[in-house]
């Protein structure tokens, strides 16, 4: 497993160097608004994804679990502007009958959802990530798809001129106490 986990650190180093981080960036810039798209077994990856750009100080996060935005809860992707939308996705493979060829799809709601964000994305000036795997277990997809996350979250952050270990400097002084806090809550 151990092998498997470094392919996939390598795999997520160069999607991430295959994506166009300056303009990903100058848009989160000027709207610093990522939407991130999931299902119930991938909100590990959601809840990382949501954690690095708020905790870095680059961006907000909205997410969406896909069944609820189906049902209605896509007005704020068409009225308010953001920089980038995040749609996480399983992929599934399909063998051929001599068990040599095999094809890799996106299961039919993903296609059609990933159609309309693309869509959206155009007319907000906006950016379309997808990130997903082939993995079968929902524990192992959401390592493979986590493996993307730090180099995508330095990238930007270097771009935007962010150190993402130290967003503030000097952190505040107010915010330490909330921090160290141990009293009932």
């Amino acid at each position: 497993m151990i092998k498997e986990n470094q392919e996939a650190l390598e795999k997520g180093e160069k999607f991430v160097a295959d994506l166009n981080i300056s303009d990903i960036a100058k848009a989160i810039k000027e709207k610093p608004i990522v939407h991130v798209f999931y299902e119930w077994d991938e909100l590990p990856t959601a809840a990382d994804i949501e954690s690095k750009f708020i905790e870095s100080g680059i961006a907000n996060v909205i997410l969406h679990e896909k069944k609820n935005f189906s049902h209605g809860r896509y007005t704020s992707i068409y009225n308010q502007d953001f920089g980038l939308v995040i749609n996480l996705t399983r992929h599934g493979m399909a063998i051929s009958g001599s068990g040599d060829a095999h094809k890799i799809y996106k299961y039919d709601y993903d296609e059609k959802l990933a159609t309309v964000l693309n869509e959206i994305c155009k007319e907000k000036s906006a950016h379309y990530i997808e990130i997903g795997t082939m993995a079968f277990m929902a524990s192992q997809w959401n390592i493979e798809a986590m493996t993307k996350l730090p180099y995508l979250i330095t990238a930007i952050g270097e771009e935007l001129g962010i150190d993402i270990s130290k967003p503030l400097s000097p952190f505040p002084k107010e915010a330490i106490e909330l921090y160290d806090y141990k009293g009932d809550f």
